[in-house]
C-alpha cells in the first residue's frame, strides 16, 4: 500500500515537472515567434503570441518586458498612443515587482513615464519625477551598464528644459561615463549636446580627461612619425615561406610579408609600385 502511494507521489511530480518544463518550451517558442511577427509589422499575430507566452510561463521578466516594449513602440502609430503606453507601464511595474533588481525593466518604466509626461503634462506631472526616479534606481542596480546610462542621458536631454541643475548634472554624468566607455561615440553624443544646450562648456564637461590626454598622445605619435619618415624613401620588408630568409627594398618573394610602406597614420599618400617576377617554389 505504501508503495503503491509513493508510486502515485512520483508519478503524479513527474507529470508536473514534464508539464512544467513544456509550458516552459511553448512559452519561449511562442515568445521567439511574436518577435519575428513584430519584425514584420504583423502586430495582430505578434501581440496574439505575447499574451500567450506571458500566460503560459507568468513569471518570466524577460517576456513580460517584451510585450511591454512591443505596447510602447505599437503606441506610436496608434491615436490612442496614452492608452499603450499605460498598458505598457502596468507591465513594467509587474517587471519590477518579480525582479526589484532588474535594471531594464527599471530604465524602461523611466522611459514610458516620461513619454507619458509629455504627452499629458497636465494629467501625467507626476510622471516626470517618477521616470527620473526609475532612471537612477536602473543606475542603482547596474552602475556599470553603458546601453542604460546611454540611454538615460539620451532621453534625459529631450527633457533638458524641464530639468533643474541637480538633474541636469545627473544626465552630464551619464554621458560623461558613456563616453568613456565608447569614446568612438564623441561625433554622435556631442552633436546632441550641442544640438540642445548649444554650450561649448558643457562639452568640455562631458569628455572625460582620459579620452582627451589620449588624443593628445595620438597627436605626438603621429608628430614624431612624420617626422622620422618625412625625408626617407618608402620601404618595405619582409620574410620568406621559410621564415628565416629576409628580403628588403627588392628582391623578396611575393609570398612573404609586407611589412612596412609608409607609416604616417592620417592624410594622404601616392605610392608609385614597380613590380615584375618569375614563378618560384611555393608562388
Amino acid at each position: 500500500m505504501k508503495r503503491a502511494i509513493v508510486n502515485i507521489v512520483l508519478a503524479g511530480f513527474f507529470i508536473l515537472v514534464i508539464s512544467v518544463v513544456f509550458c516552459w518550451f511553448i512559452a519561449d517558442l511562442q515568445f521567439q515567434q511574436a518577435k519575428k511577427m513584430e519584425l514584420a509589422y504583423l502586430w495582430g499575430e505578434a501581440e496574439r503570441r505575447y499574451n500567450f507566452a506571458i500566460k503560459a510561463d507568468p513569471f518570466s521578466v524577460e517576456y513580460i518586458v517584451g510585450i511591454a516594449n512591443f505596447l510602447r513602440e505599437k503606441g506610436v502609430y496608434h491615436r490612442d498612443k496614452i492608452l499603450w503606453l499605460k498598458n505598457a507601464e502596468k507591465l513594467y511595474e509587474r517587471a519590477l515587482n518579480l525582479n526589484p533588481y532588474c535594471a531594464r525593466s527599471a530604465v524602461s518604466l523611466g522611459l514610458v513615464g516620461l513619454e507619458l509626461f509629455l504627452s499629458d503634462k497636465e494629467n501625467f506631472k507626476d510622471r516626470f519625477e517618477l521616470g527620473l526616479d526609475s532612471f537612477k534606481r536602473a543606475l542603482k542596480n547596474d552602475p556599470k551598464s553603458f546601453d542604460i546610462s546611454f540611454s538615460v542621458g539620451l532621453k534625459g536631454l529631450e527633457f533638458w528644459r524641464y530639468l533643474n541643475e541637480i538633474d541636469k548634472e545627473f544626465i552630464l554624468d551619464r554621458l560623461k561615463y558613456s563616453l568613456k566607455i565608447k569614446p568612438e561615440y564623441d561625433e554622435y553624443i556631442c552633436l546632441q549636446v550641442w544640438g540642445i544646450t548649444k554650450d561649448a562648456g558643457i562639452l568640455q564637461k562631458i569628455r572625460p580627461v582620459e579620452s582627451v590626454q589620449a588624443k593628445k598622445k595620438k597627436l605626438e605619435i603621429i608628430k614624431k612619425l612624420k617626422e622620422e619618415y618625412r625625408n626617407r624613401q618608402p620601404g618595405w620588408e619582409g620574410r620568406a615561406n621559410n621564415g628565416k630568409d629576409v628580403y628588403k627594398d627588392g628582391n623578396m618573394y611575393w609570398s612573404g610579408t609586407l611589412n612596412r610602406i609608409i607609416i604616417v597614420p592620417e592624410g594622404k599618400a601616392i605610392l608609385n609600385i614597380q613590380a615584375k617576377g618569375s614563378p618560384a617554389n611555393s608562388v
